[in-house]
């Protein structure tokens, strides 16, 4: 990936390592959020299970609907359906 230079202001500095600091930090709880979450669901057994302020819940859903395979749907425009469109800022830790 090509990158233009950078700001290099102390602000932008200061604000991206503590940013990268901050991101190394959610991953690592994220990973030990998931292998805690993952004990105890392999722990649970019924459909509703409680115990240490924690509650493990099983429950099926509806697989979504993929509206490309609906023959009655083949060259409908779907966009008028579409709600409004919303800004996504997204902010991604780079290799230096």
């Amino acid at each position: 990936m090509l990158l233009k230079p950078g700001i290099t202001s102390v602000a932008w500095l200061a604000a991206a390592e503590a940013y990268l600091e901050c991101k190394l930090f959610a991953d690592q709880s994220k990973k030990a959020l998931e292998e805690a979450k993952d004990r105890l669901v392999a722990l649970s057994s019924h459909t509703s299970e409680a115990g240490g302020g924690v509650t493990v819940t099983r429950c099926w859903r509806k697989g979504s609907i993929d509206y490309s395979t609906v023959p009655a749907l083949a060259g409908i425009d779907l966009d008028e359906y579409r709600g409004a469109p919303k800004e996504e800022v997204r902010v991604c830790a780079v290799d230096k």
